[in-house]
């Protein structure tokens, strides 16, 4: 079967779909007996836990404020004292955002205000 942009692109949607939302790995199978073979398998494996790569790994219960903190501690130049002191003093990603750069030095310094205000306003190239 020959494989068109339509198709590759539609591929690219479901494997990102599966890959980075789902958590689970896409194995291409040339043929029926290639597919029964990986089922039966994944079948024996699954009495052993840890000896299934494809099973889903159960997702920890976070918080919000959590995910937040996680979040924003991935910005260049916050270490974990800064992002604590940041996010009480602006109170979340959105004011964060939009803060100025001179609002920033207020509250961690002129050298990290500047990182952090250079991460939410530059523009990537992709």
């Amino acid at each position: 079967m020959a494989q068109n942009t339509l198709t590759s692109d539609e591929f690219y949607k479901l494997q990102r779909f599966v890959c980075v939302e789902i958590g689970l790995a896409i194995l291409p199978v040339q043929t029926i007996e290639e597919a029964a073979q990986l089922l039966a398998n994944l079948v024996m494996c699954e009495a052993k836990f840890n000896s299934n790569p494809f099973r889903m790994k159960p997702k920890t219960a976070s918080s919000p404020d959590a995910d937040l903190l996680k979040t924003t501690a991935m910005i260049p130049g916050l270490g974990d004292k800064r992002v604590r002191k940041i996010l009480q003093h602006f109170g979340s990603l959105k004011e964060l955002a939009n803060a100025t750069q001179e609002t920033l030095e207020e509250v961690v310094g002129a050298a990290t205000a500047s990182s952090v205000y250079n991460f939410f306003h530059q523009s990537f190239l992709l």
